[in-house]
């Protein structure tokens, strides 16, 4: 009994000391809660002296006046970006316009120098076929007239050798008739009397009778003539002929 008696003093004595403790930690709590309540009236009504005076005021002033001017800086940029953006697309715009209307007068040209190559391909299309049918044709005369010109060279041929060959009795007549005409002018100056003399003046005097072979060089001549106007002549009647 003693020693729970003991116990129970000892426990009625951390019990006071114990609720004298919580009385003081209220009544430090209540003094509190009062100052805090009076802080908070302070704060209510504290002045605006006394706040920007603060370092923490100062701070964010100054943190605030960076902001406002990056933003007045930001906003002027943003500004001219807009201008720009706006030139840009302006400039844009009628560079379109400008290409387009190039583009446009381009495809115009074209279309026109495709037509007129068109137009020209198609004129020598044309000139083609007509020179293709022409030289076909003079082929197919060459061609056919091949044994003609070979006959009319053939002829102009004999003919001149005919020729040369009366040339060559044209030149030994003449000399033969050199060689007569100086045989009777000596025999005419061997005889005597003046009617003689007379008769071989007036002989002397006459003109020259002309040798055979003289015209018949002339009628060769007129010969050759004759076939070089009928060779074109014939051409003609053959191509005439080649046409029917």
């Amino acid at each position: 009994l003693e020693m729970l008696k003991a116990d129970l003093d000892e426990q009625r004595e951390l019990a006071n000391n114990r609720l004298s403790e919580l009385e003081k930690l209220q009544q430090e709590h209540q003094d509190l809660m009062k100052e805090a309540e009076k802080l908070k009236m302070d704060l209510k009504n504290l002045p605006d002296n006394v706040i920007s005076e603060t370092s923490e005021y100062k701070s964010l002033q100054s943190q605030y006046s960076v902001l406002y001017n990056e933003s007045v800086q930001l906003k002027q940029a943003l500004d001219e970006a807009r201008v720009l953006l706006k030139t840009t697309k302006n400039t844009h715009l009628r560079q379109i316009e400008q290409m387009e209307s190039d583009e446009l007068s381009c495809q115009k040209k074209l279309r026109t120098e495709v037509i007129q190559l068109e137009d020209s391909l198609a004129q020598v299309r044309k000139e083609y076929e007509m020179l293709r049918i022409e030289f076909e044709q003079n082929l197919a005369a060459n061609e056919q007239a091949g044994p003609i010109n070979r006959e009319l060279r053939h002829l102009i041929t004999s003919l001149q050798n005919h020729n040369q060959q009366l040339k060559g009795e044209v030149a030994r007549y003449k000399r033969k008739l050199r060689e007569a005409q100086a045989e009777i002018q000596k025999l005419k100056s061997e005889s005597t009397g003046p009617s003689h003399s007379g008769e071989a003046q007036q002989r002397e005097a006459a003109p020259p009778v002309e040798q055979p072979a003289v015209k018949k060089e002339e009628e060769v001549k007129v010969k050759e003539e004759d076939v070089k106007k009928e060779e074109p002549e014939k051409k003609r009647r053959w191509k005439s002929r080649r046409k029917m």
